[in-house]
């Protein structure tokens, strides 16, 4: 299991509206490549393991909530002016990825490479026990860390309902920590034995 180093909310106060700065979107950011990506290969294989159905896919990729989505991030990411936004699509064993950003954290007092991912959703907080339980993200998270060749994770997410108790919404990050054995295997196991399942992109 991944170990979970951090998880705070993070409380946005009106100085950070002040000091916050637009961060311009790289024109990489939509560059995509024609074939197996990622997001098809994990949403394949939670429909055919009874994790999710169709129906709560598309739900999940209409096109408003999609749009949510990359408002949230394209606002947060002000946040965090080290860190370099959309880094580039990554290719590996014949499947694609896009990461959201790549930022540094401290391990053994050295700076070492971390992935950040943003997620905008309507689930209340009390939807998993552990945010480990999230397959989805888990999934993604793990397998953009194999590809990028890091071990650390950190995910933003935005609850948009909090707890569907005042106050909401909530913002919180989790720092999180793979192991090399983990990221191997899930790779492996996951995501190249269904790789079949995913219809190919053509861009």
């Amino acid at each position: 299991m991944p170990t979970i180093l951090s998880q705070q909310q993070v409380s946005i106060e009106w100085s950070d509206l002040a000091k916050w700065r637009q961060v311009k979107q790289p024109k990489s950011a939509r560059a995509r490549s024609s074939g197996i990506h990622l997001s098809g290969i994990i949403d394949a294989t939670l429909v055919a393991s009874g994790l999710a159905t169709k129906q709560e896919i598309y739900e999940d990729e209409m096109p408003l909530r999609m749009c949510i989505g990359m408002a949230w991030e394209n606002w947060v990411v002000g946040l965090y002016p080290d860190m370099v936004w959309q880094p580039g699509e990554w290719g590996k064993d014949g499947v694609f990825g896009t990461p959201d950003g790549i930022s540094t954290c401290e391990e053994n007092g050295e700076d070492v490479s971390m992935l950040d991912e943003f997620k905008a959703t309507y689930y209340s907080l009390n939807k998993w026990k552990s945010i480990l339980d999230a397959k989805r993200y888990m999934w993604q998270l793990c397998a953009n860390c194999y590809a990028l060749s890091t071990t650390f994770a950190r995910l933003h997410v935005l609850w948009i309902n909090g707890n569907y108790k005042p106050p909401s919404p909530q913002y919180w990050t989790y720092l999180i920590q793979f192991t090399e054995k983990e990221l191997e295997q899930f790779w492996k196991n996951v995501i190249m034995k269904n790789k079949h399942r995913a219809v190919a992109e053509v861009h």
